[in-house]
């Protein structure tokens, strides 16, 4: 009987839960789990680290969607969790996801709830009820936190010094009748109680400097020139534009033409024209134009984006994509076919190491313990980093088969540009 393939898949959702070393405790039971099945074997480890099942949307989360990736190209015929909320908590699209790897043809099985099955109605609607559970505990917690916590609050907790050690008095005045609160530099300080330091006063030191460095004063930046696009006005590419002698913004100013007819009466006319701001400002040595005409500016960029349209309308989209997919795509898959053999292999490997340590442990085996466990740990560090290229590669697939469909939507666009371009204000 084949073996089969199974992957397992950790996550935490906070920093907390990663120094406390859940993923660790989820990584142990599920090779435990995977020990007591016989004809089961390890191929793929995948690892969420901070991030939340309940808001992080399944299209967002990169390594479920490496995961999703590696079941449609058959890398594993088993997805193995601690508890089936490590796939997310969201109730509108986790059952799907779950339904999904099952409709690939992967068990789905849990260390402490066991498999989930879709074999009739009833397992689909327990399958549902299972993550609406998840979702409505999550958002409970998010309740009692969000009502526990605000912006006010946490404010107060980083500045407050009590929590290196310091009681601070004379933090408000009521001289004018009314009490107001007093900057931080003029709070009196007791001396440092050691029962009362929970933060050193380095760290409480150096949040003060980040806070401080954060105010609205410090983070404009002035080496930036901002820019406000306008939406109307009768120049097509003011915000847009810039003078091709001094780099400085085109901005739009108003001819005024008066003029006198033969009968005596008075005509003016208004014309919106560019004009090169760094010179007209005198701001920069511009040794071009000051004023440009719309009409030598407009008419020759259409004119232009006119024959790029039309050029690239010709353009052979299918040879394009036949000739990416092959250079990118079905090469990519080749190498990741091979990394995951071998992957494979070196599960396979430290299974074996892990059985052999008992006996060393009694003097039976050819190897001490500290050389089998050195030997161990080299075999854990050759899958990781295995398992940090199989991570890019999977990555650079999904951005490869991104492209395609892109080069796809463009194809089946592209002849309209024109005519909505035309049309356009």
């Amino acid at each position: 009987m084949e073996a089969k393939r199974v992957a397992c898949f950790y996550r935490v959702s906070t920093t907390r839960q990663l120094e406390k070393d859940d993923i660790l405790m989820q990584q142990q039971a599920c090779r435990e789990f995977i020990e007591q099945k016989p004809g089961w074997k390890l191929v793929r480890e995948y690892k969420e680290k901070g991030v939340s099942g309940y808001k992080t949307s399944a299209k967002n989360r990169d390594e479920l969607q490496r995961a999703k990736l590696a079941a449609e190209n058959s890398v594993f015929d088993v997805l193995l969790v601690y508890m089936f909320d490590r796939l997310g908590r969201k109730d509108n699209e986790t059952p799907f996801i779950v339904q999904y790897f099952d409709s690939l043809g992967v068990e789905i099985w849990s260390t402490l709830e066991g498999q989930q099955k879709f074999e009739n109605y009833a397992d689909t609607v327990m399958n549902y009820i299972r993550f609406w559970q998840a979702n409505s505990e999550s958002k409970k917690t998010s309740q009692r936190v969000t009502t526990k916590w605000s912006m006010g609050v946490i404010n107060y907790l980083l500045r407050n010094p009590i929590y290196k050690g310091r009681m601070a008095f004379g933090k408000r005045t009521n001289k004018t009748g009314s009490q107001h609160n007093k900057a931080v530099d003029e709070w009196v300080l007791s001396e440092q109680i050691d029962e009362l330091i929970i933060v050193s006063e380095k760290i409480w030191d150096k949040v003060q400097s980040i806070r401080s460095s954060r105010t609205p004063e410090k983070v404009r930046r002035s080496d930036i020139v901002r820019v406000n696009v306008p939406t109307a006005g009768q120049l097509l590419f003011v915000g847009y534009i810039y003078c091709g002698h001094c780099g400085s913004p085109l901005t739009s100013t108003v001819n005024n033409k008066t003029w006198t007819n033969k009968d005596g009466t008075t005509k003016r006319k208004l014309r919106m024209k560019y004009r090169c701001s760094g010179k007209a400002l005198s701001r920069t040595e511009c040794d071009g134009q000051s004023i440009y005409s719309k009409e030598t500016i407009e008419e020759l960029v259409l004119e232009q984006i006119s024959t790029w349209l039309n050029r690239v309308q010709c353009a052979d989209f299918n040879s394009v994509i036949s000739q990416y997919q092959e250079r990118h795509i079905e090469k990519g898959e080749t190498v990741l076919k091979g990394i995951n053999k071998k992957n494979e292999e070196n599960y396979e490997e430290l299974a074996v190491l892990k059985n052999e340590l008992p006996r060393s442990l009694v003097g039976k085996s050819a190897f001490t313990p500290e050389v089998l466990g050195e030997v161990i740990k080299q075999k854990e560090a050759d899958i990781e980093q295995l398992n940090n290229m199989i991570r890019d590669l999977e990555g650079q697939q999904k951005a490869d088969k991104a492209n395609i469909d892109d080069i796809r939507e463009l194809k089946a666009t592209i002849h309209m540009w024109q005519e909505m371009f035309e049309k356009s204000t």
